[in-house]
């Protein structure tokens, strides 16, 4: 008859302390690992068993008696298998080695191990299995590994798991970090019930490399290696692998991570999206959604959401109405279709589906889908299908153009996020974009009746994000530039960021409005960036879509009402309006938020027109009023935010007697305040002393600067030696230097501009040359004579 063995008498006796009945005299040190092996002959196995830092046991007798606590047990006894079976709770506090031909039977005990694992032999368990490494570690589960109990998974350390196919009846997942298959045969996962993985990596490239053969749930991120597959519902097709999504606002979603090259996701997962029950007509709101699986339908979404509309299949259900609940758009509509005598971008929405709700849900199409969160007990809904991938070729989402008579209202696409991951869209690789704004919308129904979040690449409204969440739609206008375009590949994940779902580096010289009344609000910005102007710049700049409450935006120098007004770098002063349009009467809030995004050189001031009043505004400023039944009181007259920097003075370079600016237009030059008839280049040569300053009027400022300049002349009478005549004079002039010394003579305009160089006829000691101005137009000249000492400035008069 077979014995029964525990360890824990020789981990814990030195652990604890406690002493053994026996003293031990037959052991050596080895390494710290728990090793099972089978002996040929049918002897018993050998064991090492790890005790502490001081020693291992290893070849321990047959019959070799262990007691702890007062209880004895004995020891392996003989037996033709080599099995050791463990009739206690223990712990492992190193590594479990099982040998080739060796097994390990758990029985119903409860076994912590708390180092790696590996198994060539057999490794059983109808109890309680407790993996719990403190560090990152491997555990091989060998060529056979079976537990008809619960396997825990736990610990600090992520965990990688190789060897054998899994096969686990119950199994815990508390280990938040990350379960990894590696090897080169298939893993299959298996169990009687789901389990609830962290984080899961593949390495393994066998095809599949990991099978799931039974139900499964992911919290966090699936990664996959290169040219590896994983199969997602198993060998019979049948098995559920499920991304879980827990939260909405940060989104709680779990991802595939971004897929490389030959990996593959086979068969169908289900992929989940949770949505907080919310809306202010009763929890009854529109929600904007798209499909990251292939061939999800409108049957599968209506398993948890109901859909109603005149097609076969539509939803029954008590307090659900027989009309459309589900819209795709089309944005080539450009007739009232929805006949309320308006022809806008409204028009485009159309009930979907048409023909049966057998119709799947497009990848990269944007639904409309209204929410009856009054009859739900939660509006969280699932798709399942065979993910869309871009690692092989992108997809494409449908955008087009088509013209009217208002080009504010064309172009406007409903598209949706394909991928079972959040996308970052200013991702610089994994996107193509042709003839498009660079902006997106997202329509937030959560707690107004209806809002607009916006993200122009740089900044955002009402929440507005760069990141857009697993099965969330969104806007993108087309420019009418040309045919538009747009595909996105793997590369535009951003697998576990979580965003919102409706619904970065701090941004310099942006100014944010919010309008308010009670909760209910609204955003505008205006933005001062290089790279925009003062007109509406698509890659910038982002349209005010019209709430249905309140409303605020800015104009643009051409009029356009936007919601991210993005200027050109500021460089002095300028005025924007603000418009609050399409208002009901009563009392508003204004809060002004980032002007510590300006430099200490900024002063904006907000002008309320109708009242009369300046205010000059610092952060989280805010400003109440009220609209009244006046047309003064709202509109785009009322408020006028203006915005002043002051400049630094202009630097005026002297460089041989000549005056300069870095400035190429808008210039006038001034000698002690009076102006000077002509001087508008930017260099200037001074014929006399005084204070010279200079007015440059640059992108509408008005930009001064001055110095004084002590001209360095001389005539006939000013420097014995050294004569310049006649002067005046209608053609012929003589320049003479008794002592010589003149390197070089240039005649120059007044504008600065040298316009003619005298040929010198150089001697050792008198100089005497001469030069013909006769074909110049009369008016004042100058002569730059550049001598071995200094450079002399001489006016002198054509007639």
């Amino acid at each position: 008859m077979q014995k029964k063995f525990s360890l824990i008498v020789v981990l814990l006796t030195a652990i604890c302390g406690y002493a053994t009945a026996q003293s031990i005299s037959n052991y050596t040190f080895t390494s710290p690992t728990l090793a099972f092996t089978n002996i040929s002959g049918g002897t018993s196995p050998t064991l090492s068993a790890g005790t502490d830092d001081e020693g291992y046991f290893n070849a321990i007798p047959i019959g070799f008696d262990f007691w702890y606590m007062g209880t004895r047990y004995t020891s392996i006894s003989a037996s033709t298998n080599g099995w050791l079976t463990v009739g206690v709770d223990w712990t492992i506090q190193f590594a479990l080695a099982v040998g080739g031909g060796a097994s390990f039977n758990a029985g119903s005990t409860i076994q912590n191990i708390y180092g790696s694992l590996t198994n060539n032999g057999t490794i059983t368990s109808s109890g309680i299995l407790n993996f719990i490494p403190a560090t990152a570690t491997t555990l091989n589960m060998g060529s056979i590994f079976s537990s008809t109990g619960l396997v825990n998974f736990g610990g600090a350390g992520a965990i990688t798991l190789s060897g054998a196919p899994l096969s686990f009846n119950d199994v815990n997942i508390s280990n938040t970090n990350t379960v990894g298959f590696v090897g080169v045969s298939t893993q299959n996962v298996s169990g009687s019930s789901p389990t609830n993985f962290s984080n899961i990596t593949v390495t393994n490239i066998s095809n599949p490399g990991v099978s799931i053969q039974s139900d499964q749930n992911l919290l966090g991120i699936l990664t996959l290696a290169t040219n590896v597959f994983f199969d997602a519902d198993g060998s019979g097709n049948t098995s559920v692998f499920t991304l879980l999504s827990t939260d909405d606002d940060p989104t709680g979603d779990a991802s595939v991570a971004i897929l490389p090259a030959g990996s593959r996701i086979t068969g169908r997962l289900t992929v989940q999206r949770f949505m907080t029950k919310e809306g202010y007509n009763n929890t009854r709101i529109y929600r904007y959604i798209s499909s990251p699986v292939q061939y999800g339908t409108v049957s599968d979404l209506q398993n948890e959401i109901p859909v109603t509309g005149p097609f076969p299949g539509t939803s029954i259900c008590s307090g659900c109405q027989s009309k459309a609940s589900m819209f795709s758009y089309n944005e080539s509509s450009i007739t009232d279709s929805n006949g309320n005598g308006v022809i806008d971008l409204n028009d485009g929405y159309a009930g979907f589906p048409t023909s049966s709700n057998n119709e799947i849900l497009s990848p990269g199409t944007g639904y409309a889908l209204y929410v009856r969160g009054d009859l739900l007990s939660n509006t969280s809904w699932d798709l399942r299908g065979t993910i869309n991938t871009g690692n092989i070729i992108p997809v494409s989402l449908p955008v087009t153009y088509t013209s009217s008579s208002v080009s504010a209202d064309d172009g406007w696409n409903l598209i949706g996020n394909p991928f079972p991951s959040t996308i970052d869209w200013n991702s610089s690789n994994g996107w193509t974009k042709t003839n498009l704004g660079g902006a997106i919308y997202t329509t937030d129904n959560g707690s107004a009746s209806l809002q607009y979040a916006t993200w122009n690449g740089a900044t955002g409204t009402n929440g507005g994000s760069r990141y857009i969440a697993t099965g969330q739609a969104f806007w993108i206008k087309a420019n009418g530039l040309g045919v538009p375009a747009l595909q996105t590949d793997e590369k535009s994940k951003a697998p576990g960021t979580q965003a919102t779902f409706f619904r970065e580096g701090t941004t310099v010289d942006l100014l944010r409005i919010t309008m308010r009344q009670g909760a209910v609000r609204d955003e505008a910005v205006i933005h001062f960036r290089p790279d925009a102007t003062p007109g509406f710049d698509s890659n910038a700049d982002a349209w005010k879509l019209k709430n249905v409450f309140i409303n605020i935006s800015s104009l643009s120098e051409d009029g356009e009402r936007l919601a991210i007004n993005s200027w050109s770098a500021l460089t002095c002063g300028i005025s924007i309006k603000l418009d609050v349009d399409q208002i009901p009467a009563g009392s508003y809030l204004l809060v002004f938020t980032n002007l510590d995004s300006f430099d200490s050189t900024v002063e904006v001031t907000l002008k309320d027109q109708f009242l009369d009043q300046l205010v000059q505004l610092t952060d989280q400023q805010q400003y109440q009023f009220n609209i009244t039944d006046d047309e003064h009181s709202y509109g785009s007259e009322r408020f006028l935010l203006k915005f002043n920097k002051r400049s630094p003075p202009v630097d005026i370079q002297v460089s041989e007697g000549i005056l300069s600016v870095n400035y190429v237009s808008g210039i006038q030059w001034y000698l002690d305040g009076l102006s000077i008839p002509g001087a508008t280049q930017p260099a200037l040569a001074p014929t006399e002393t005084g204070t010279y300053s200079v007015v440059v009027i640059s992108n509408g400022c008005i930009l001064t600067g001055s110095l004084e300049f002590l001209v360095t002349g001389i005539s006939e009478s000013w420097l014995t030696g050294l004569n310049v005549y006649p002067n005046p004079t209608s053609g012929e002039v003589f320049i003479t230097s008794e002592s010589g010394g003149i390197n070089s003579i240039y005649l120059v305009n007044i504008l600065g501009q040298a316009i003619d160089e005298i040929q010198l006829e150089r001697t050792d000691h008198r100089q005497k040359e001469k030069f013909q101005i006769e074909k110049n137009a009369s008016g004042v000249y100058l002569l730059k004579i550049i001598t071995d000492k200094t450079t002399y400035i001489i006016k002198i008069l054509k007639e």
